[in-house]
This record gives structure tokens, sequence and C-alpha cells, in this order.
């Protein structure tokens, strides 16, 4: 999959989303200005051990994409499902976990 094919997906879930509550002062209104157009194709690590495996996830949403802060949902096109990430201290993409759709992932920040 590419970026375009990406992209196409998420559009197609945030025209399904109809509400959802975030902590983290993500609305259905706001949500456009937080997602990552086009999805960016990044590396993870989801273990503090440094040794541990790097893997692919689109990023397609950032909470603060001004500053790099903050949750960023990713995509994982083999599972076809939404999940968590954030960087750690040492400026290292770190993945949290899967969390089903979009709308389950924005409840879950």
């Amino acid at each position: 999959m590419n970026k375009n094919d990406i992209a196409a997906i998420v559009a197609a879930d945030v025209k399904e989303l109809t509400s959802f509550s975030n902590l983290h002062g993500i609305t259905l209104e706001s949500l456009k200005g937080n997602l990552v157009t086009p999805p960016v194709l990044k590396r993870y690590v989801s273990d503090s051990d440094p040794t541990s495996d790097e893997f692919d996830l689109w990023l397609v949403l950032e909470e603060d994409p001004i500053n790099n802060n903050g949750y960023k949902i990713v995509y994982d096109p083999e599972s076809q499902m939404y999940g968590l990430a954030t960087r750690t201290q040492d400026d290292k993409d770190f993945f949290l976990g899967l969390y089903g759709n979009l709308q389950k992932a924005l409840t879950s920040m």
C-alpha cells in the first residue's frame, strides 16, 4: 500500500465518525487539523530495549502536529487497525499498541 491508499482509508474512516470522547482536546470539528496529510510511513519500536526490532506503521494523526508532541495515531495495513504511538525522551517513535478502528484509537488517547 502507498500513501494514497492509506489516505483514502483514513478519509473513509473519518467520514464514518459521528462523535467520540477525547481527553486531549481533539474533537470531530478539529480532527482535520490533526491529520497527517499525506500519511507518513515511519519506523517504530515497541520495547525499551534498544536492540528490539523496528517495524513500519503509517502515521495518520498527531495530537500536537506543530511541536511533534503527544499521542500519535498510526495505521497498520496488515491488521487493518489503528493504534497509538508517542515519542520517547531520546526521540524514538514508540508504538503503544493497536486499538481497533479510528474511533477507538481516538477515544483511547
